[in-house]
């Protein structure tokens, strides 16, 4: 509405200048802004939709044993997404054994799932070790970011959120080209050790 108003009173404006109705300077300048409008209406117009709607987020929640399973954040809701988002990394097998694993009463864990409705936005489990005193209490399995929602500052949120939540220090496996490297080490991760294994 606002562009086919911007419209007309340029056609006006071109028409006054046709026929001599305004001074030329005046028509000219009062032109130019009529142009500049419609770009910049254009331009909002334009602009993708999930720019401007998927940038909400609903709320983000804790599930433990605590809170038992969530009727409409499943297990396989939850491990579907993360194969999705985790690419060559997401197998929904390991996925699904992580999730249960955190329910069983001698272990221990937590997820954090962000989410738009009924959409996840992202999420992070968390898997007790049991082993504290030998290697961290707690280790870090599976962490997704949903590519729509990416750069908006949710993996540091759910980062934070994190280790809020965890009793115990953290470990996690990161390869070294990971950008997300970097931000585990401003919110405090370090590489003290040097991981080997031997590969069965």
């Amino acid at each position: 509405m606002v562009a086919l108003l911007v419209v007309c009173v340029a056609a006006v404006i071109f028409l006054s200048l046709r026929v001599n109705i305004l001074p030329s300077n005046i028509g000219a300048n009062l032109f130019g802004i009529m142009a500049v409008l419609l770009l910049f209406i254009a331009g909002s117009y334009l602009a993708p939709v999930k720019y401007s709607t998927l940038k909400r987020i609903d709320g983000i929640q804790i599930i433990d044993q605590a809170t038992g399973k969530d009727e409409q954040l499943t297990n396989d809701l939850i491990a579907d997404f993360l194969v999705q988002h985790l690419d060559q990394f997401g197998d929904k097998e390991f996925i699904l054994n992580a999730l249960i694993m955190f329910f069983n009463p001698d272990r221990g864990g937590f997820v954090v799932v962000a989410h738009e409705g009924m959409h996840i936005a992202g999420a992070v489990i968390i898997n007790e070790t049991g082993m504290d005193g030998y290697i961290p209490e707690n280790i870090l399995v599976y962490i997704a970011v949903d590519k729509a929602f990416r750069g908006q500052g949710l993996g540091k949120k759910l980062m934070s959120l994190t280790m809020e939540r965890a009793r115990g220090s953290i470990a996690l496996h990161v390869e070294p080209d990971n950008p997300a490297r970097f931000l585990y080490q401003k919110l405090g991760f370090t590489n003290k050790y040097l991981e080997m294994r031997l590969q069965r």
